[in-house]
C-alpha cells in the first residue's frame, strides 16, 4: 500500500489513530497537528509536532498573519521551518512520510503544497489526514 488517506469529521479520531499506528512503526518522519486548549478547554489554535519531537504553531486566535481561516491566524513560517523541513529529511531518510493535516490552513502555502506532491509522486509510503 503506498499512500494511506484518513479523512472525517473534525475530533473523530483520525490524528489519534495516526498517533497509535506510527508509534509501532520504526522508519517514519513528517508531522502531525494537535489542538493548543486554553485553561478552560476550548480550542484556540493548533500546533505542529515532527515525529523527531520538534513543536511549532500553525494558526491561533488572535495571530497577526496575513493568512487568515475564521478567527485563526496562519503561521506559514513554522509550517515551513518544522513540518515541511521534517517532511524533507523523511522523504530522504524514512520510509514512511507522516503529513497529518492537508487542509486550508496548510495550503496557503506553496511550499506546502509542491511537497505534497513530491511525496505523493515518490516511491514512499505516506499517510495523510484531512477533514
Amino acid at each position: 500500500m503506498k499512500h494511506i488517506l484518513l479523512t472525517g469529521s473534525p475530533r473523530v479520531g483520525k490524528t489519534t489513530l495516526l498517533k497509535r499506528i506510527i508509534s509501532k512503526i520504526n522508519s517514519c518522519g513528517g508531522f502531525y497537528t494537535e489542538e493548543i486548549l486554553d485553561e478552560n478547554e476550548k480550542r484556540i489554535g493548533f500546533k505542529i509536532k515532527t515525529l523527531e519531537g520538534k513543536e511549532g504553531i500553525l494558526a491561533l486566535k488572535g495571530l497577526n498573519s496575513q493568512f487568515r481561516l475564521g478567527k485563526y491566524g496562519i503561521n506559514l513560517k513554522d509550517l515551513e521551518e518544522v513540518g515541511l523541513v521534517s517532511v524533507k529529511e523523511a522523504l530522504k531518510n524514512k520510509k514512511i512520510i507522516v503529513i497529518d493535516e492537508i487542509g486550508k490552513m496548510e495550503l496557503y502555502s506553496e511550499k506546502f503544497k509542491d511537497l505534497v506532491l513530491e511525496v505523493l509522486n515518490s516511491e514512499k509510503n505516506s499517510f495523510r489526514s484531512n477533514p
